[in-house]
């Protein structure tokens, strides 16, 4: 009987890390897509040439620096920052930010970054409940 709970439990434990780790690499892969989505397509990132957009760089437990992080760290390249969303775990602090020298000023006037932060919860919650779902 002891044996069937501990089982039990070995499983319920791995699951829940599993799910876990699906909504947390989910949520901030979905914040990152909408901090970076355009007026046009719903967002609040302008975009004229795509030099802001394609500036955003991600790095795992510290802000991303330069190209001597390359292994630990996007550049600017979206797939790059797919994969090192990718890479993380609940247990990693994922830094998001934009390389272009006025992403600061755009933020200031669109606030693409607080929109996207804002929806943090909700992006969680539809995460959490998909996960629920798909991870038996």
């Amino acid at each position: 009987m002891a044996k069937k709970f501990s089982t039990k439990i070995k499983s319920f434990t791995a699951k829940t890390r599993t799910r876990n780790n699906a909504v947390f690499k989910q949520s901030v892969q979905e914040v990152a897509a909408v901090a970076n989505e355009p007026v046009s397509q719903g967002g609040r990132m302008r975009v004229d040439t795509g030099f802001l957009r394609n500036s955003q760089v991600v790095g795992l437990n510290s802000s991303p620096s330069g190209p001597s992080n390359k292994d630990r760290d996007s550049m600017g390249n979206p797939e790059d920052v797919l994969l090192t969303i990718a890479q993380a775990t609940v247990y990693d602090v994922v830094y998001i930010g934009w390389s272009a020298s006025y992403a600061r000023f755009r933020e200031y006037k669109d606030g693409f970054v607080e929109g996207a932060v804002k929806k943090w919860p909700s992006i969680v919650s539809k995460n959490t409940r998909r996960a629920k779902r798909e991870i038996r």
